[in-house]
């Protein structure tokens, strides 16, 4: 059978992305399936935020909500350093320049937001600051030098077409939002899948996914035959 791939409609600022992190952590590593990230879009052009009062005290209530729900840890750094510095600018576009760029070195771009999430909802470092990128890169083993030149040649028309890219893949599976997760597999058929039931619950989530994976090769040797 054809590798099946899990595309996944993100946005590296969106709180229940990183709640749904440890479903593809699971995912790439207990099954068959490559996983493609794309980069929605969550918050650029006249979506950008500045942290205010205001927009912490709108996030908080929706963090708590994901901390119960999937298990993940929102950091006092988070709450207590990066929700409370008024100079910083929430754009999406930075981060998905990022996974972009990682992408293009031919290095797991999974990976890297799995690092720049932890560094914003756990350590309170800004994934929307190219420093902070650069810096996180360096774990991955990789040079800055090399990071920061494939990031900077990557043209801010390129990131939105990567974003209306993503768009239609999202409009493609019927998703309603970030996260959005699907199967695809062979001849284009796609199938949205139901990830927001298994916050929590990784091994059901492991389950279902061969589920699914199975019923399509049975179908591909039913067709052979």
């Amino acid at each position: 059978m054809t590798k099946a791939v899990l595309h996944v409609i993100i946005d590296p600022l969106c709180g229940w992305c990183y709640g749904a992190a440890p479903l593809l952590e699971v995912a790439k590593k207990e099954l068959d399936v490559s996983v493609k990230l794309y980069g929605g879009g969550l918050l650029v052009d006249e979506a950008k935020r500045k942290i205010t009062p205001y927009w912490a005290d709108y996030v908080k209530p929706h963090d708590a909500r994901i901390a119960q729900l999937t298990g993940q840890l929102f950091g006092d750094q988070y709450y207590n350093t990066l929700l409370k510095d008024e100079s910083i600018i929430l754009d999406s576009v930075v981060p998905i320049k990022a996974l972009m760029a990682i992408k293009q070195l031919k290095h797991d771009d999974l990976e890297l937001l799995r690092i720049m999430q932890i560094a914003h909802y756990q350590q309170g470092q800004c994934a929307a600051d190219p420093y902070v990128l650069f810096s996180l890169v360096e774990k991955m083993g990789l040079s800055k030098v090399v990071f920061s030149e494939a990031y900077y040649a990557i043209t801010l028309d390129q990131v939105h077409s990567h974003i209306q890219q993503a768009r239609a893949q999202l409009q493609a599976l019927g998703g309603q939002g970030f996260p959005t997760m699907g199967l695809g597999f062979q001849e284009g058929r796609l199938e949205l899948l139901a990830h927001e039931k298994f916050y929590g619950r990784e091994s059901d989530w492991v389950q279902y996914l061969h589920n699914k994976l199975e019923l399509v090769s049975r179908a591909q040797l039913s067709a052979v035959d």
